[in-house]
C-alpha cells in the first residue's frame, strides 16, 4: 500500500502545527512572576550581638513568598532602621531566584538595642533585632573629686573616673590602676575594676599625718591617666 500526501492534507499539518505553536506562545505570554505576598527571617540573621558602630557578624537574610508559599524572586525588599541609628549597605535588594534578600547591617554608635524593618511591596513587613557591645576602651576622663581641700582627720569625697570607648560607651570590668603620692602621709583605698557606668573610684587622705598634698593617677593600659591633687592645709 502506498502512502499519499496530497498538497491538501499538507497544508491542514502545516495549520495544525502553526496553531499549536500559537497556543504555546500565547500560555508563555500570559505567565506571570510570582508576586511577593510574605516576607520572614532566616536562619542567623535575627539576634545577633555585635560592636557598636561596626557591620554585624553575619549578613541580614529574609525570605520572600507569594501567597501559595512559593519564592518569590525579583520583589523589592526595603531595609528601614527602626531603632539605634544604623545603616544598611543599601536601601533596598531584590530576591533573588530563591526568594533571598540580603543586606549588611551596621549597628549604631550607641550600646544596646538595635531594630531594622525589612518591608516588600503591599506592606508586609518583618523586624529583626541586634545588641550593641561597647568597643575597647579609648579614653579615662575624670568625673568628680579633683581639687578638694580637706582637714586634718577628714577624709575625701570619691575620686571618680569614667573609661569609654570611642563613642563615649562605659566600659564594664576594665582594670584601672591607681598610684598614690603623698607629702603628708595618710592613707588611700581604690575600687580597681570598672563597674556597670564605666566607673571606677578612690577614696584617700584619711585620717593623714600632717598637711600637704596628695595626689591620686588612674591609668588604664596605654590610654593617658588622669591626675587628682587634694591639699590639706
Amino acid at each position: 500500500m502506498s502512502l499519499r500526501i496530497t498538497h491538501h492534507r499538507v497544508l491542514l499539518i502545516l495549520a495544525a502545527f502553526a496553531v499549536g505553536a500559537i497556543a504555546c506562545g500565547s500560555d508563555t505570554a500570559n505567565m506571570t512572576p510570582p508576586v511577593g505576598a510574605q516576607v520572614a527571617m532566616k536562619a542567623g540573621s535575627d539576634a545577633q550581638t555585635g560592636t557598636v558602630g561596626a557591620a554585624l557578624p553575619q549578613p541580614i537574610s529574609v525570605h520572600v513568598t507569594d501567597a501559595n508559599g512559593n519564592a518569590a524572586p525579583g520583589t523589592k525588599v526595603t531595609w528601614t532602621v527602626a531603632s539605634g541609628g544604623g545603616t544598611t549597605s543599601a536601601a533596598t535588594s531584590t530576591a533573588n531566584a530563591a526568594g533571598d534578600a540580603a543586606t549588611t547591617w551596621t549597628l549604631g554608635t550607641g550600646a544596646g538595642a538595635n531594630a531594622l524593618v525589612a518591608t516588600i511591596p503591599g506592606g508586609a513587613a518583618v523586624t529583626l533585632h541586634a545588641t550593641g557591645s561597647a568597643g575597647v576602651a579609648a579614653t579615662v576622663t575624670k568625673v568628680s573629686g579633683d581639687g578638694q581641700t580637706i582637714g586634718r582627720g577628714e577624709q575625701s569625697a570619691l575620686l571618680v573616673i569614667k573609661v569609654a570607648d570611642q563613642y563615649g560607651n562605659p566600659i564594664v570590668g576594665a582594670t584601672v590602676a591607681w598610684d598614690f603620692v603623698s607629702t603628708g602621709g595618710g592613707t588611700f583605698t581604690a575600687l580597681t575594676i570598672t563597674e556597670a557606668n564605666g566607673q571606677a573610684h578612690a577614696t584617700t587622705y584619711a585620717d593623714y599625718a600632717g598637711p600637704g598634698t596628695y595626689i591620686s593617677k588612674a591609668s588604664v593600659g596605654v590610654l593617658t591617666p588622669v591626675t587628682f591633687t587634694v591639699t590639706a592645709p
